[in-house]
């Protein structure tokens, strides 16, 4: 393949190789030899000399160009160069998820009609995430640095914003929060235990959280992404999300997803509680009898309905299952107890699935935990049947645990919705990995796993760390295999 023209001076300096001072309509260097000269080429032939020409290729597909020229207005404030340019209209080729048909709500949909907005923190950490995200994709540390620098102005603006009263709650600021969050994912530096972001975007959720029913579709949806965003992290011990911010948030125009919510925070209180009950054994032995049991109660309710939530879903928010030759499949054991793979209908759809299968594990591991803490008090509470039992808790996390390798093949485009094998070369939107996340680190903390599980889990990880440029990914399975240095 030929490669690429750098030089924008006319063919016949070109081909002397001698500095072209580009004149129009002809160069000095032509007028004085008396010839022609032969002109200059097209722009689209002309790159920076910065971009390795595999991004410069790219940069000229439509799938993702045309996502600028689709708007009557500006898509963005035009960034200084044409690879930060390429470098923002694939984050949005990759990160944004238009609502579906069926009535699911969209991920991130508003953000192409706010990039207008000159607000400097939205600006500068949609840049650091977009040039992040690429520059892990590409390997080229040039653009690790510059996204770094972005980084730290998108800190310094959004610092600015939340301390002005009339930019603290604003629309932009909350987005700011979000892509901050997305950088430092990608780049492998979030801190689930001291996150200041979380706190930021709790704090203005609840400043906003009276006028709720007032805001506009735009303002609603991004609260429903961070709201969800905090309700899932909160399936994690290590974070430190609010759920109860959500309760002002209660959205009635998307009822199948305001009952995902509602179970997560069922899952949440629940499991609260039952932590809270079994933290000492002095405690325990301080506190009246029907303590434990009450919690118990309320989270077996919970866990039941939890079971029976995927039976109440519309058709086309359920999962399918679908059977792929072993032989086919990029990861041994990404299938469900019965062997078979899930599809689903947009990768929305298997993000929910990945939402609800992350509370199950964690609701799971805190009734086993519950269950572990009755046997060590056998005198204070023999008699006392608790249901569900030991055995059917174990059963239905390991088998949560397989059902989120089984989503793998779809959510990281190996397979689309109607189960055929993607085609090679086809470019794989990034969406999917980064939902899939979430699942596999929630999966990775069960420390019952069989060992081809957690092959399954590791293998997952690296895939999404070095095919999808999330360097969160990576971190996680090598702070685990640190700490369990025997599966190295």
């Amino acid at each position: 393949m030929a490669r690429p023209t750098t030089s924008t001076g006319c063919q016949a300096c070109r081909n002397m190789k001698k500095k072209c001072d580009k004149a129009r309509l002809e160069c000095a260097r032509c007028k004085r030899g008396a010839r022609k000269c032969p002109g200059y080429p097209p722009e689209p032939q002309t790159v920076f000399r910065s971009m390795n020409f595999s991004a410069a290729a790219r940069a000229n597909k439509p799938t993702m160009l045309s996502l600028l020229s689709d708007s009557p207005q500006p898509f963005f404030i035009q960034p200084s160069t044409d690879i930060a340019q390429y470098a923002i209209a694939r984050f949005v080729y990759h990160f944004v998820e238009p609502p579906s048909i069926h009535g699911l709500p969209g991920y991130l949909d508003f953000l192409p009609t706010m990039l207008n907005s000159a607000e400097k923190s939205l600006q500068t950490s949609l840049l650091a995430a977009s040039l992040a995200s690429l520059a892990n994709v590409l390997g080229m540390q040039q653009l690790h640095t510059e996204s770094k620098v972005q980084y730290g102005r998108a800190l310094r603006s959004l610092y600015a914003a939340l301390g002005d009263e009339s930019t603290a709650t604003a629309d932009h600021t909350l987005l700011a929060i979000l892509l901050i969050q997305k950088y430092e994912v990608f780049t492998g530096n979030a801190d689930f235990r001291k996150d200041p972001h979380e706190s930021a975007s709790t704090a203005i959720l609840r400043l906003r959280s009276p006028n709720y029913q007032e805001l506009g579709n735009k303002s609603r949806s991004l609260a429903r992404t961070v709201l969800l965003r905090k309700e899932i992290q909160a399936m994690d011990s290590r974070s430190k999300s609010d759920t109860q911010v959500g309760r002002g948030h209660v959205d009635s125009i998307h009822l199948v997803g305001a009952s995902l919510r509602m179970s997560l925070r069922g899952v949440f209180e629940s499991t609260t509680k039952l932590q809270a009950c079994t933290a000492t054994q002095g405690e325990i032995n301080s506190m009246p009898g029907t303590t434990l049991t009450e919690a118990w109660d309320f989270a077996a309710k919970v866990y039941s309905d939890l079971l029976a939530w995927p039976s109440t879903l519309p058709p086309a928010w359920k999962a399918k299952t679908h059977t792929l030759l072993p032989a086919l499949l990029p990861t041994e054991g990404m299938v469900n107890r019965q062997g078979k793979i899930y599809l689903f209908t947009s990768v929305q759809y298997g993000a929910v699935w990945i939402a609800y299968l992350c509370s199950r594990i964690h609701l799971c591991q805190s009734l086993l935990q519950a269950h572990w803490f009755v046997h060590r008090q056998r005198r204070t509470w023999s008699g006392v049947a608790f249901t569900p039992p030991e055995d059917e808790v174990l059963e239905t996390l390991h088998s949560t645990v397989d059902d989120i390798c089984a989503s793998a093949s779809f959510l990281l485009g190996d397979v689309d919705k109607d189960g055929r094998i993607s085609s090679a070369g086809t470019e794989k939107k990034s969406l999917g990995a980064f939902f899939l996340l979430r699942g596999v680190d929630v999966a990775l903390s069960v420390d019952s796993l069989s060992s081809p599980q957690r092959r399954t889990i590791l293998d997952i990880l690296r895939r999404i760390g070095t095919e999808y440029g999330i360097e969160g990914a990576l971190k996680r399975r090598d702070n685990w295999l640190a700490q369990n240095p025997e599966w190295i």
